[in-house]
């Protein structure tokens, strides 16, 4: 768990990113980030997609509204959304700080992915890593996302984001 002032960024709640930064078209739009692991000063993101089509079939695991616990009503509106467990995202305290102080943005809490639901999230990471030969750095990326904190700070180190 990540605390800024005031604010805790908790595994598996779903946030509000209003400003999101889109980075195949450098476009701000708003995306919904589900929390993977936290750290002091950095935590992980797993984003959610409205198109399946934008999607690996693979790697993706589908979440329906049922999936969503404390939802607020005004966010997550279609019936389902898509998270491909190998698009992860990073942001520090400091960006999210910023994202909080932004009165357009404010990356409010907006529901919490049932336990079921991000117990699958995790298995299929584990499929997936099981299906592929991954050396990668987004592989890592995503395995710091949902390894245990000792096994993801180690990775932090190798890769040299600690």
């Amino acid at each position: 768990m990540a605390r800024t002032r005031n604010f805790e960024v908790k595994s598996q709640n779903v946030y509000c990113d209003w400003k999101s930064l889109e980075k195949s078209t450098n476009i701000l739009k708003k995306k919904y980030k589900i929390a993977g692991n936290t750290f002091p000063d950095v935590c992980t993101f797993f984003i959610l997609c409205g198109d399946n089509n934008a999607c690996n079939a693979r790697t993706t695991v589908t979440i329906n509204q049922a999936d969503f616990l404390n939802r607020n009503t005004i966010f997550l509106t279609g019936s389902c959304s898509y998270l491909d467990v190998l698009k992860v995202e990073f942001l520090s305290v400091q960006e999210i700080l910023l994202k909080r102080k932004d009165e357009e943005n404010r990356f409010p809490f907006v529901a919490r992915l049932s336990d079921k639901k991000y117990l699958e999230v995790k298995e299929t990471r584990k499929k997936v890593k099981r299906g592929y030969d991954f050396v990668d750095k987004k592989a890592n990326i995503v395995d710091i996302a949902l390894e245990s904190l000792d096994t993801a700070t180690e990775k932090l180190k190798e890769l040299g984001l600690e």
